[in-house]
């Protein structure tokens, strides 16, 4: 059974009456006179004076036979028409400026609560929205609220480690399901400040803490560092999103994030991509372009899968199967192209292992040089 429990803070009820509805506009009937035999001006066909003065339809554009303008516009004289630009139009309104989001509108029955913890209990787990304030509306079922803090101990993290602050939000209390846009997280584990985003909260059946998908918090914008990895000499500058405890690199603003490692002998490799999963042994990405330098030339696909595992100190690219698998690696300082689907580097090595993965086969990298040999 799903619960939502009231714990804390102080609440009043109220009634607010509905507005009224607005009165309607009408027009009144207007009777119309039978007209008579002196109405109609029987003699007055006859009479020659011009009448144009008096006559609406005198001048207009069907009576001049010899205007060549026939009274239609072709358009090339006119003046441009003000048109909605077409990328504001293909963003959905909510993502178009901050402070969109809209309350519902209260009215009816009213239990009003301040600086109260909400406590949302289901056979699965449960989360607390802790110093919040708003209206349940008992009629409908409804909690409009504004504020509050959730972190993420439901999901196995300390409070620290992983919070978000939510601004207006409003949910059915008959089922278990948060959305709140404009909210503010804070980890003091992942990142230097706090990155505004959306947050999503759904009870869910899962097998134990550690694999709970919710809550959930995903960045508007991709350009925030991410500090804590493991390994000192990578860098990440992308969105973030948490899906439970676990850390992706993505945004809702769709753009490429970027991955890249650099040590005392210069850069090693950069990986952009729109979606990076960091997990305990390894962080990976699908469908990236990677760049692996050698001194000031470089070793580039655009289409990789991609991993990197931290205590190997190890990275692997292999070919996506669909886009550009067809397309070759390339290498600037030999101009040439490398037919083959993967490349494993040991980052401690000076040398890499280039293959392909279809070894039933037999078949054979192929180095092509833009000089043909």
């Amino acid at each position: 059974n799903n619960r939502l429990l009231v714990i804390n803070g102080n609440y009043d009820f109220e009634f607010i009456p509905p507005a009224e509805p607005e009165p309607d506009l009408y027009m009144p009937d207007i009777e119309e006179e039978e007209a008579t035999e002196e109405d109609w001006d029987w003699d007055s066909q006859g009479q020659e004076e011009d009448e144009s003065e008096d006559d609406p339809w005198a001048d207009d554009a069907w009576s001049d036979a010899g205007n060549d303008d026939d009274g239609w516009s072709d358009g090339w004289g006119d003046e441009p028409q003000d048109k909605a630009d077409p990328v504001e139009a293909a963003v959905p309104e909510i993502f178009q400026m901050e402070g969109t989001v809209e309350q519902i509108e209260e009215y009816g029955a009213i239990i009003r609560f301040s600086k109260v913890d909400l406590a949302i209990a289901t056979r699965y787990d449960s989360m607390v929205l802790e110093g919040t304030e708003g209206a349940f509306l008992i009629d409908k079922y409804m909690f409009s609220g504004n504020g509050g803090r959730v972190d993420w101990t439901s999901a196995g993290l300390e409070s620290s480690e992983a919070s978000v602050k939510l601004d207006i939000y409003n949910f059915n209390t008959r089922i278990p399901y948060i959305l709140a846009e404009q909210a503010s997280f804070m980890s003091n584990k992942y990142l230097e400040k706090e990155v505004s985003g959306v947050f999503e909260f759904k009870s869910i059946k899962h097998d134990s803490v550690a694999d709970a998908k919710y809550p959930r918090f995903t960045s508007y914008e991709n350009d925030h560092l991410v500090r804590g990895l493991p390994n000192k000499n990578l860098t990440y500058k992308g969105g973030f999103a948490m899906k439970g405890a676990r850390v992706q690199g993505t945004a809702l603003f769709a753009g490429t994030s970027t991955l890249s490692m650099a040590d005392a002998d210069g850069r090693r490799f950069k990986v952009q991509g729109l979606q990076f999963d960091f997990m305990d042994s390894l962080i990976q990405a699908r469908r990236a372009a990677i760049t692996i330098y050698h001194g000031r030339d470089s070793i580039t696909h655009p289409w990789v899968k991609f991993r990197f595992y931290y205590g190997s100190n190890k990275m692997v690219a292999i070919k996506e199967l669909d886009g550009y698998k067809v397309r070759p690696f390339h290498s600037s300082f030999y101009n040439m192209s490398i037919g083959a689907d993967m490349i494993n580097w040991d980052i401690d090595l000076d040398s890499m292992d280039i293959s392909v993965l279809n070894a039933r086969t037999m078949l054979p990298a192929v180095f092509k040089s833009s000089e043909y040999y």
